[in-house]
């Protein structure tokens, strides 16, 4: 019989059964522990190479940021040497390929290539040793582009990435240089240019003499001692020093002594005694007088007329024809059009050169500390004995005042924190005072109505001429006398202009108007350029110009002189202000997309 207790019997299965899952349960938590260990692993490394990643671009775009600031400095370069390498060339023209290579110049030398000092400023990273970005810098001539590289490092962990910057050629940063035959500002090769008639009477021109108009020199005395070229007509009946005389037209002369030849493409007639010391060269000669002084030949191309006739008796040996082959020759190498007549500068428009206040503010009104005197209000300026003695006004933007008054013998130092200023005044009225320029920079001064400086006053005594410039719009004349010291340029846009009674400016002189320019007395201490080729020039009371003079009309007298420039001086560039230079307005560097390698 069967024991009815077997099948009831499960004691132990719940052991059993506990064990099965502790079993299952261990490998199922090793398992996982084995995953979850390598998930941490795998997600460290990630973290790692994605920060390494980070880091070597944090360099990149450092470094690259670096290199837009340097490309300031190789286009400050480029403008500088610009200027000088211009004049270089034939006529001032310079190709579009010679300029870029100016310019890729100064890239190259202003941006030094290599590898940086590494860049340690990161955070830390954990317990890895500090994290690091090792960046180089390379430069490719051929594809006129940059190579940033950059490694970032944390342990041994690294990775590389690098970015091809082109570097681009905007024709906006070339200098406005205006070269249509007009290299130099001061030129040896002449003293005086006129588009009209010179008249002379006592005086002295040490240097060539050109004009455009018929040339009349008078028996006054006048010293002429250099070549005479017009293209009309020259009548000569005096002066002394005279080298060589050519006319594209006609000459004409009854007195005065000529060291050199007489040249004229069409007729030369003699009337009277002049002293001759060498040739009459011209196509038709007509000697009416018994003139018979001549040190030289006769040459002519067509016909020679002597009147008395029997006075050709008496200068036969000097009579020689010439064919049209060697006239021609002559006419070419003497003649009216030469390189030194190129080089005679011209204006700039008057709309570029006398600017409007578009867009200027006035100052705000300035109290002097420890009184209550205002030197500026409602946008004047009026400086008096109520302020003390050599106050500075700092000027960090350009300024429009109203009116603009120094007085008292007083001195306003304008500080110009190294900027390049404009100033633009309605009535500037200096009666007595000084202002001297601080810390230039350049400043240019606008004088819009009115302008009176006079009582021994100076602008810019303490400084260089170039840090300065006037440029006034006024209608009424404009008188600088009175030991009146200009120590810069000064433009003049339509007013009559006078500088007498030790009155100076030390600056080049430009007319740009139909108005009347007076010299009377006074030296220029310095080689200066008056031009004012509409104007009409007066040059008289023993007043001396060095340099060259420019002029409509020009009239000597007074024992006046002009002394030519000892060598040739080119343009100076204009400055440009660091404000200014270049910004987003500028098209320097073209970044291609970064790339790891």
């Amino acid at each position: 019989m069967r024991n009815p207790f077997l099948k009831l019997n499960e004691k132990g299965y719940t052991l059993i059964i506990t064990l099965l899952v502790l079993i299952v349960l261990s490998i199922l938590g090793i398992s996982m522990l084995g995953i979850s260990a390598n998930t941490i692993n795998n997600m460290t490394n990630e973290r790692d190479t994605q920060s390494v990643y980070y880091i070597a671009e944090a360099g990149l775009v450092e470094k690259r940021a670096e290199l837009y600031s340097q490309m300031i400095n190789a286009v400050n370069l480029f403008r500088e040497n610009y200027e000088k390498e211009i004049i270089k060339y034939k006529d001032g023209i310079i190709e579009s390929s010679i300029t870029e290579g100016i310019y890729y110049d100064a890239v190259k030398s202003s941006i030094k290539t290599g590898q940086y000092l590494p860049i340690k400023t990161f955070e830390e990273h954990f317990d890895e040793p500090n994290p690091e970005a090792i960046v180089t810098l390379s430069y490719n001539e051929n594809k006129k582009s940059f190579l940033l590289s950059s490694t970032g490092r944390i342990g041994e962990k690294k990775r590389t990435i690098s970015q091809e910057i082109e570097v681009l050629f905007d024709p906006k940063v070339i200098p406005i240089i205006n070269t249509d035959n007009n290299n130099n500002r001061l030129n040896a090769c002449y003293a005086l240019y006129t588009s009209g008639a010179i008249t002379t009477g006592s005086g002295t021109i040490n240097g060539d003499i050109y004009s455009t108009e018929k040339l009349t020199i008078g028996n006054n005395g006048a010293s002429l001692n250099g070549n005479l070229f017009s293209s009309e007509d020259i009548e000569i009946n005096g002066s002394s020093g005279i080298r060589n005389v050519f006319s594209k037209k006609n000459i004409t002369i009854s007195g005065g002594n000529i060291n050199g030849n007489l040249i004229a493409e069409n007729n030369i007639t003699i009337s009277g005694y002049p002293t001759l010391n060498q040739n009459l060269i011209a196509k038709n000669i007509y000697i009416n007088s018994w003139f018979d002084s001549l040190k030289g030949k006769y040459k002519y191309n067509s016909s020679i007329n002597f009147n008395p006739i029997g006075n050709s008796t008496n200068n036969s040996s000097k009579i020689q024809k010439i064919s049209n082959e060697e006239f021609n020759t002559i006419i070419s190498t003497y003649g009216f059009t030469n390189s030194c007549i190129q080089q005679v500068p011209k204006l700039a428009a008057t709309s570029e050169v006398f600017k409007l206040p578009t867009n200027t503010s006035k100052p705000e009104n300035k109290i002097i500390s420890g009184t209550k005197a205002y030197l500026i209000k409602d946008g004047s300026l009026n400086f008096n004995d109520s302020i003390p003695n050599n106050t500075t006004l700092e000027v960090v933007s350009d300024l429009y005042f109203t009116n603009f008054n120094i007085a008292n013998d007083r001195t306003l130092n304008i500080d110009l924190k190294g900027g390049n200023r404009s100033i633009y005044i309605d009535s500037l009225n200096i009666t007595q005072g000084h202002i001297n320029i601080v810390n230039p920079g350049t400043l240019k001064i606008y004088v819009l109505n009115n302008m009176w400086v006079g009582g021994g006053s100076t602008i810019n005594n303490n400084g260089k001429i170039s840090t300065s410039n006037i440029y006034y719009s006024g209608k009424s004349s404009l008188s600088i006398a009175g030991g009146v010291t200009l120590n810069n340029s000064l433009h003049v846009k339509d007013a009559n202009l006078t500088l007498s009674g030790g009155g100076r400016v030390n600056g080049d002189i430009y007319g740009y108007g139909y108005n009347t320019i007076k010299v009377d007395g006074g030296t220029s201490v310095v080689e200066q350029l008056f031009l004012a080729p509409y104007s009409s020039f007066i040059h008289s009371g023993g007043g001396t110009i060095n340099g060259n003079v420019v002029a409509k009309t020009y009239n000597l007298s007074g024992g006046a002189t002009i002394n030519p420039p000892t060598e040739s001086k080119p343009i100076e560039p204009e400055p440009t202000n660091p404000d200014e230079l270049p910004d987003d307005s500028y098209n320097l560097l073209n970044p291609l997309p970064p790339k790891e390698e």
